[in-house]
């Protein structure tokens, strides 16, 4: 972790105002940011944002408890119920298998949290291959590629065409040695972002699609997703406590000039900067 100045050296805590379907949450995600990498291209790198008195909590990821109860309100709450979940991932299923016959060393990851086809690409060990061919037009961007092939994959990835077309386009560039080139699309709501919602994707000198890594909200009716966010301090003064802090008169008051419409502000200085952000956070496929 590299060295703070002491202008730095006060914490500080992002609160997240996320929705599930029609049900408001709270993520508490304190500052410091540790990164782990397993490999130099980009796709092997994972950020874990956590203290050591901090310890992440993800509820989609806990098997213990009541947590399918949990999970069957969330659903309920947002109009669905488990055969539409059940029914999109055998839709996955269903894409892998398309694209598997196209692609015999395709290989899928699932991943861990809710369970969606995360990386997508054929296996290096059995043979070399891609997911496109080197027949990019002249001129065309490697966003377009990506876009395309997510479209004409939609039920592997369990989004629509027009939400497809909305992603917003957060990085497309070549390598300075011009032998890879990656493009990051992320995925927004009613212009509020979802959590760690976007596809990264990796490209050759010669244009074909290498990789692709998949976090897109699968299965979202964006028309009848909630946007009532809730009152951000209400999520401060619930969220404080649970990083060990005790709210001072000035942490309620929202900086205005440093906020927007999605972020807000508070306090004025002191031992924390705190910013609630608007997000949509999904605890299933489709809910």
């Amino acid at each position: 972790m590299s060295k703070r100045s002491k202008a730095d050296a006060h914490r500080s805590l992002l609160l997240c105002l996320v929705v599930l379907g029609v049900i408001a949450g709270i993520i508490v995600v304190p500052y410091h940011y540790r990164t782990n990498a397993s490999g130099g291209n980009g796709f092997g790198q994972r950020t874990v944002i956590h203290e050591d008195d901090l310890p992440n909590f993800d509820i989609r990821e806990n098997a213990a408890g009541r947590i399918s109860d949990v999970l069957a309100g969330y659903r309920s709450a947002a109009g669905r119920d488990a055969s539409y979940v059940a029914a999109l991932r055998e839709g996955f299923v269903q894409g892998e298998a398309g694209l598997k016959a196209r692609i015999p060393t395709l290989k899928v990851e699932f991943n861990y949290d809710i369970h969606i086809p995360e990386v997508i690409g054929p296996d290096p060990i059995v043979s070399r291959a891609f997911l496109t061919g080197a027949t990019r037009p002249a001129g065309r961007k490697h966003a377009d590629v990506l876009i395309n092939f997510l479209k004409e994959n939609n039920s592997l990835i369990g989004t629509s065409d027009q939400q497809i077309d909305a992603l917003h386009i957060f990085a497309d560039y070549t390598n300075p040695d011009g032998n890879l080139s990656w493009v990051e699309l992320e995925q927004y709501i009613n212009s509020v972002p979802v959590f760690r919602g976007g596809v990264k994707a990796g490209f050759t000198k010669q244009g074909e699609l290498i990789r692709v890594l998949n976090n897109l909200a699968p299965g979202l009716d964006y028309n009848s997703l909630s946007t009532d966010f809730g009152d951000p301090i209400d999520a401060v003064r619930f969220a404080a406590p649970q990083a060990g802090y005790q709210l001072k008169t000035n942490d309620a008051l929202p900086n205005r000039a440093a906020s927007s419409n999605t972020k807000v502000r508070f306090g004025a200085g002191g031992d924390w900067d705190i910013t609630a952000e608007k997000m949509y956070f999904p605890t299933e496929p489709g809910v």
